[in-house]
């Protein structure tokens, strides 16, 4: 019986980045060693990024709100 294996891993394109200093957030779903990435149509600024986390760090409304967003598709994902 083969192992079956999931992941989802949140990262930014940073050669995305627009005029306003945003950088769209991925999502790579990896299953048995094959990955997809999508789109999750989110911005962020790269500095207020912690990819360790895979969250936005500060306080300010834009990036609770990202946060608020990954949280509510991590739920649907689970």
């Amino acid at each position: 019986m083969e192992r079956k294996r999931f992941s989802v891993t949140y990262f930014l394109r940073k050669a995305r980045t627009n005029k306003a200093g945003l950088t769209p957030i991925l999502a790579r779903i990896t299953t048995n060693g094959v990955s997809k990435e999508i789109y999750i149509q989110c911005l962020v600024p790269a500095d207020k990024w912690s990819q360790f986390k895979e969250r936005a760090t500060g306080k300010d409304k834009l990036c609770q709100q990202v946060n608020s967003y990954l949280d509510d598709y991590r739920a649907i994902g689970r």
